[in-house]
């Protein structure tokens, strides 16, 4: 597996690789320790002992990212935002979120969830956050997450930079003159 710069993060005499070793590593970027009590990272599907050729990194665990690591033959799904929040009670394939687990475990693909231990981890979600909306006087909260100040200008012109800068739709709700 290879890091942004170029680097080797994992090196096994048989030249195999495996999800604890990539799980080793997502936690040496941002500690699965370090998430919020309420959170749920780390592998959500899947074994530490399967073996790994190809991850599809996502936002979001849907059909379509499960559609498209199945068609790049990928044997792990890393995704920001957990699909476990709540405990279920069952593994029904007639809501969507059993749907998508079923599916999940079908394709004998492994998930790994990196959310609020990757947000406040720095450099980090928040950090990157932070500077895409050209914050001022950032500081870090005891959490770990980033606080800064705007340039005051209603919610409205604010809501459209955020959407441009973000490249998304933003919702803000409040007064848009304020």
């Amino acid at each position: 597996i290879i890091d942004m710069d170029g680097n080797a993060q994992i090196k096994t005499e048989a030249g195999t690789v495996y999800v604890r070793d990539v799980l080793d590593i997502l936690d040496s970027i941002a500690p699965f320790n370090a998430a919020e009590e309420w959170d749920n990272v780390g592998l959500l599907c899947g074994s530490s002992n399967d073996s790994v050729r190809a991850i599809l990194c996502a936002l979001d665990l849907s059909q379509s990212t499960l559609d498209e690591a199945s068609r790049l033959s990928c044997d792990m799904i890393v995704t920001h935002h957990p699909i476990l929040f709540r405990g279920r009670k069952n593994l029904r394939k007639d809501d969507a979120e059993g749907r998508l687990l079923s599916s999940l475990v079908k394709a004998a693909i492994a998930l790994a969830a990196l959310h609020t231990n990757l947000d406040i981890v720095h450099p980090g979600v928040n950090d990157a956050l932070a500077a895409e909306l050209h914050l001022h006087n950032v500081t870090g909260t005891e959490s770990g997450m980033c606080v800064g100040t705007v340039s005051p200008v209603p919610l409205a012109v604010f809501t459209q930079f955020v959407t441009e800068q973000l490249h998304t739709l933003v919702r803000c709700y409040g007064d848009d003159h304020k």
